[in-house]
């Protein structure tokens, strides 16, 4: 057997590392999430009394964890790449404990600053999703809604050619400006039997920005809900208030949704219903289950997706589980112009595909995202800002490692 890397892929920093080491190894290296039911498999061959939550390198007839590990991936991946894998983790690590003191952090934090600049000549890495590669998979899935109220959706997978493409542009302009959230408080807290923890927040989103004729002001009102099962995160975000779009700033609403899994493998699915601003949240939602089975079914047709199609049943289940409660917050008038969901454990693939135009939405404009990552929803973009919905991770940015920061 290959050697198997076990990782926590709720991190996305352990996730971005794994991925790396599985697309440089010297000879192969299989990656598995800790949540994988696999992975459990193969630790309790070694570990029948339990194990601890690390990483796991396991090879034939022997398994070694956490550092120890260590010495062992060397001859996979080699010392001097080894050590350039461990320098980024360490000042990743270090940069987010510098910004969780707030601040210059004091004593501490000059300290870790120090750290951070004595670590911050490793080179870096070059990651496993940096170049288009045959190996990607993206699926797109269409919903519809008929003269007769019922939806049809239709799936399909990309055939274009893939390229690094320049979804979202940085505009200065845009990130000048104070951003803050106001008003915030939990709608929801609640846990589901057998799947896991449910959280349904709303807070207004309020930006002022100084010009030569005043303060300008802009706000949104967000709900946020977030689902977090042993094996997937769900993460519902609706935004409504200003929009600013290529006529002008307006009211209305805009929605995402991001679906972030435990199986690393390089496939991407991409969710929209067209012509959804006629459309009341509930229904795009509702549109996005149906999507769910059709891309279940998508998956079943390709070789080699067995788990990813036992884990959508799964994700089906738990997202009409969210939409139940969180249609019961939402209010009925918010019909989204922009809509689009995203369910992969490696959205940085989409940087390479065009979307087909249905998909694509001029409305919001502004976007001060940097990441160009692909996966970013642009819901706060109306606003002139990257909103993160809170617990920053669904929605926006679905910890995709992308390196814009707000991974970390």
């Amino acid at each position: 057997m290959s050697a198997v890397l076990i990782y926590d892929a709720s991190c996305s920093l352990c996730t971005g590392l794994a991925t790396k080491i599985r697309h440089h190894a010297r000879t192969p290296v299989e990656i598995r999430a800790l949540s994988d039911p696999r992975a459990a498999q193969l630790l309790a061959e070694f570990y029948p009394n339990g194990w601890e939550h690390d990483f796991y390198l396991v090879e034939e007839h022997a398994c070694s964890k956490g550092a120890r590990s260590l010495n062992k991936l060397r001859k996979y991946v080699g010392a001097r790449l080894l050590a350039q894998l461990v320098g980024e983790y360490a000042s990743a690590k270090v940069t987010a404990k510098r910004a969780s003191l707030g601040g210059n952090g004091g004593v501490k934090g000059r300290a870790l600053a120090a750290v951070e600049a004595s670590i911050a000549g490793f080179p870096r890495v070059p990651g496993a999703f940096e170049q288009p590669s045959p190996d990607h998979v993206v699926n797109f899935a269409e919903g519809r809604v008929d003269h007769t109220g019922s939806i049809d959706v239709r799936a399909w997978t990309n055939t274009g050619k893939l390229r690094k493409i320049e979804h979202f542009t940085r505009s200065s302009e845009h990130a000048e400006g104070r951003v803050q959230r106001v008003d915030e408080h939990t709608l929801r807290d609640l846990v589901i039997p057998q799947i896991g923890p449910l959280v349904i927040d709303r807070a207004e989103i309020v930006k002022e920005r100084v010009l030569n004729s005043g303060v300008e002001r802009r706000s949104m009102v967000t709900l946020n809900a977030a689902l977090e099962a042993p094996r997937y995160h769900i993460g519902i975000f609706v935004g409504h208030g200003d929009l600013e779009t290529e006529d002008g700033v307006i009211q209305g609403a805009t929605m995402a949704v991001g679906i972030r899994h435990d199986l690393a493998v390089p496939v991407a699915d991409v969710v929209t219903l067209a012509d959804g601003s006629s459309q009341p949240v509930r229904r795009h939602l509702d549109s996005y289950s149906a999507s769910l089975g059709r891309l279940k079914d998508v998956h079943s047709a390709a070789e080699g997706r067995a788990g990813l199609v036992s884990l959508y049943e799964d994700i089906r289940q738990g997202f009409d589980r969210l939409v139940q409660e969180f249609a019961d917050v939402v209010p009925g008038d918010y019909r989204p112009l922009k809509n689009r969901m995203l369910v992969s454990a490696t959205p940085e693939i989409l940087r390479f595909v065009e979307y087909p135009p249905s998909f694509s939405s001029v409305v919001p404009t502004g976007c001060d995202c940097s990441c160009s990552c692909g996966a970013c929803c642009a819901v706060g973009c109306g606003v002139g800002a990257c909103i993160p919905p809170k617990p920053c991770g669904p929605g926006c940015c679905i910890s995709c490692g992308c390196g814009c920061g707000c991974c970390l």
